[in-house]
């Protein structure tokens, strides 16, 4: 059995060009912030379901999780559904539960995503050296809840 490739390396080599010189962590962090608002309004896309279709997207093919690995409540699963960025599937190792795969729309919508939000990224953090930005993350990030 071959081992499957790692996520992140499968992202990397078959996502469009972006430039970005901060950690998915940063950009996360960017992205649930008000700053990244804007390209996702622009894209119609909520941060929500931002972060589902990129989880899924990160995931790698066959792009899929269970619902209670995405942390999302069921609202916005079911509007991803409605847009034809996520289907709902039995899950095949366990046949009363379900996963959430993503569906081509959906790479196609992660892709664009990920590649406007860097852009956007880049153009505020370009000329800061590393530690500026690595500050400025954890100053996000405190306000956010997230180190707590």
């Amino acid at each position: 059995m071959n081992p499957r490739p790692r996520p992140q390396m499968e992202w990397r080599a078959t996502t469009p060009p972006y430039r970005s010189s901060h950690s998915p962590e940063a950009q996360a962090t960017w992205t649930r912030s008000g700053a990244g608002r804007p390209v996702l309004r622009e894209l119609g896309l909520t941060s929500a379901e931002y972060d589902v279709i990129v989880a899924l997207r990160r995931e790698g093919a066959p792009y899929r999780q269970k619902p209670s690995d995405l942390s999302r409540t069921s609202n916005v699963i079911n509007q991803l559904v409605r847009r034809g960025y996520v289907d709902r599937e039995p899950d095949p190792e366990d046949g009363r539960g379900t996963q959430i795969r993503l569906t081509a729309d959906g790479v196609k919508a992660a892709e664009e995503a990920v590649v406007a939000s860097s852009a956007a990224q880049h153009k505020v953090w370009d000329g800061y050296p590393d530690e500026t930005v690595r500050q400025a993350i954890a100053v996000l990030r405190t306000l956010q809840g997230l180190d707590t």
